[in-house]
């Protein structure tokens, strides 16, 4: 494709700025309600999500691979929603991401469950991949709907392999245990840190037929 013939660069064709209106909406009102720990809760936690998205938007624009990414796209179909954090097009692929920044170590067990480990407790959490699979779900369905019947009879066997969903876990202090972990979940699941080397890999390894030449 000739998109992809000219540059390595990484193009953003969309930044998202709503954790920023989020986090001024809560400083706003933590000078109204200086006492309120909820209040105080939810901007640690905004800014701390606000610090992975930075995060991994670093490791993009470094990549040198040649990607155009999207930051906090919504897409609806019919009832489903998603709100997808990065949609990374690649000249073979693209990765849908689900940024998680959070505190702690992550644990991913052998039944594929994420277990978040700090000081304090030790909890489950929803699986951040569930989420990062379901926004490829949604997207298939809406491409579905707008595909004539014979793009859905030569396309859909393959779009699975087009659309990639991809967990980045963007905490640098987190330790991310995967070693029992079943092979799908390891597979969709990388560091902020290791973000680069992952996509650089898997276009390494993908079906020539597929990458733009």
């Amino acid at each position: 494709m000739e998109l992809f013939r000219r540059f390595i660069e990484t193009v953003f064709l969309k930044k998202g700025n709503h954790l920023q209106r989020y986090i001024l909406t809560l400083e706003e009102l933590e000078k109204k309600y200086p006492t309120s720990e909820k209040i105080k809760k939810d901007l640690r936690l905004a800014k701390l999500g606000l610090k992975g998205e930075e995060e991994i938007e670093y490791e993009l624009s470094h990549a040198n691979l040649g990607l155009y990414v999207l930051h906090d796209i919504t897409l609806q179909y019919e009832d489903l929603k998603a709100q997808i954090d990065y949609v990374v097009v690649s000249r073979g692929k693209v990765y849908l991401i689900e940024c998680k920044n959070l505190l702690g170590n992550i644990t991913i067990n052998e039944r594929g469950e994420f277990i978040r480990e700090t000081d304090k407790k030790r909890e489950g959490i929803y699986s951040p991949l569930r989420q990062a699979q379901r926004h490829v779900e949604v997207l298939k369905k809406i491409w579905m709907a707008k595909s004539s019947m014979l793009d859905r009879f030569l396309v859909k066997e393959k779009f699975d392999q087009w659309y990639v969903p991809l967990v980045v876990v963007a905490n640098p202090a987190s330790i991310l245990q995967m070693k029992y972990a079943p092979k799908y979940v390891r597979d969709k699941v990388v560091r902020a840190d290791e973000l680069t080397h992952y996509i650089q890999t898997d276009l390494a390894h993908t079906d020539r037929s597929l990458l733009s030449s």
